[in-house]
């Protein structure tokens, strides 16, 4: 299992030189709390930074960080990607699992 250092680790080298739309501890804190307490037919949880999305008609290239945990041999591990951050509307969840917006 990973803690908290882990991730913040695995944040500082993700957001790299970025200043916006970037995870920390927050976000790591989430993650953890819902890895924890998901059961097994959760295979996959990402959660967004906290500063959101942009709209589509956002003009210049536009990227946001996350945290994804994904089941491997029947336990979640976390990782760091990022990904286009345009969404229609700029709207979008920030926290998903296996794809779908979290209640």
């Amino acid at each position: 299992m990973q803690t908290l250092n882990d991730l913040m680790e695995m944040a500082k080298s993700a957001n790299g030189k970025a200043r916006q739309r970037t995870i920390g501890k927050a976000e790591a804190t989430e993650i953890l709390k819902l890895v924890e307490r998901a059961d097994d037919s959760v295979h996959t949880i990402r959660v967004y930074s906290h500063d959101g999305f942009v709209p589509n008609s956002y003009k210049y290239r536009c990227e946001i960080r996350y945290f994804e945990a994904t089941r491997k041999d029947g336990e979640l591990v976390i990782r760091t990607g990022y990904c286009d951050a345009k969404r229609s509307r700029g709207e979008g969840a920030i926290v998903t699992i296996n794809g779908r917006a979290a209640q």
